[in-house]
């Protein structure tokens, strides 16, 4: 990959190396969890566009060559099984049934902490707060 997909993909590597980096002085230094994580956060999301940029290369070049050398199942086969990963990546996303039965996921604001706290049902606009509902 020597053309400007190339040389994109080496800039946006190079930027999640410092990334890393950052994140690992992050931890030395003992920093807050959730910066850590927002941080771990950005990572992936500049992992899944390096991704991408990769597949869209794979797919405006590698396969209709491979197609054109005669390589048509492989390059089918090789088609599903990237299919196949990124099922498996959404599906691993996604929450399951058990965490959605248990009320388990996304944690709550420390907003809804301190309303829960203070006695009140988290997330109530200040409206809803001051006429009972």
């Amino acid at each position: 990959m020597e053309d400007a997909a190339g040389r994109d993909a080496i800039k946006r590597l190079a930027y999640i190396e410092g990334h890393l980096r950052g994140v690992r002085r992050m931890i030395e230094a003992d920093a807050y969890c959730v910066d850590v994580l927002r941080q771990t956060h950005a990572i992936q999301r500049a992992l899944e566009s390096l991704e991408a940029l990769l597949l869209r290369a794979h797919l405006r070049r590698c396969v209709p060559s491979g197609i054109r050398e005669g390589r048509e199942d492989a390059v089918l086969a090789e088609l599903a099984e990237l299919y196949g990963v990124a099922r498996r990546w959404r599906a691993a996303d996604a929450p399951s049934d058990e965490d959605r039965d248990t009320g388990e996921g996304p944690a709550s604001s420390p907003a809804d902490e301190q309303a829960t706290a203070a006695g009140s049902r988290p997330g109530r606009s200040p409206a809803a707060k001051a006429t009972g509902e």
